[in-house]
């Protein structure tokens, strides 16, 4: 098997061991699951994390940018991991060959941009005022600012985290400061 498709068959049993234990029943469910079904489920999977890390910043007190801020390092750590990434490359180029991937993941993707868009235009958010397609831009740029290290980390291993993180949390900043 080969490192991708071994990512990503461990990433779907993570989601499945975490739902009902690691069974007979559930390692029956993992090998009857499809391709498509495996997609589907990372996706999920990816969402839920996503999701999960929002409600986190959302929940935590203080100003909301600062919570933005505080979890830059979770976020490049989450961008940097070489597996999960493997995975979400694989599934990219999935997308390039089967359309129905590509839409499931142009649908989450849309997901992800609404939920940040909610979270930053809401009562504590930083881009309150600004207008849908500065506000559309700017989430877009972060996006692709994160999401981005994911290729940096496969062409650069020895890229410095710490340095990172500090270059990153500036530029976070800012493209979350009105006016800015």
């Amino acid at each position: 098997m080969n490192e991708a498709r071994r990512a990503q068959v461990l990433a779907v049993a993570a989601d499945v061991f975490a739902r009902t234990a690691i069974t007979p029943e559930a390692l029956s469910e993992i090998a009857r699951m499809s391709k498509g079904e495996i997609i589907e489920e990372l996706i999920a999977h990816n969402m839920e994390q996503t999701f999960t890390t929002l409600q986190q910043i959302e929940a935590a007190p203080g100003p909301l940018l600062e919570s933005l801020i505080d979890a830059v390092p979770a976020g490049v750590a989450r961008n940097l991991a070489p597996e999960p990434g493997a995975v979400e490359l694989e599934l990219m180029a999935e997308a390039v060959r089967n359309p129905k991937v590509a839409e499931a993941l142009r649908a989450a993707d849309a997901l992800a941009r609404r939920r940040r868009s909610e979270l930053l235009t809401g009562a504590r958010g930083t881009l309150r005022e600004c207008g849908a397609d500065e506000l559309e831009s700017r989430i877009e740029l972060l996006f692709a600012l994160f999401s981005g290290m994911r290729i940096r980390a496969l062409m650069n291993p020895a890229l410095k985290r710490d340095a990172l993180i500090a270059a990153v949390r500036p530029v976070v900043r800012m493209m979350l400061t009105p006016g800015s």
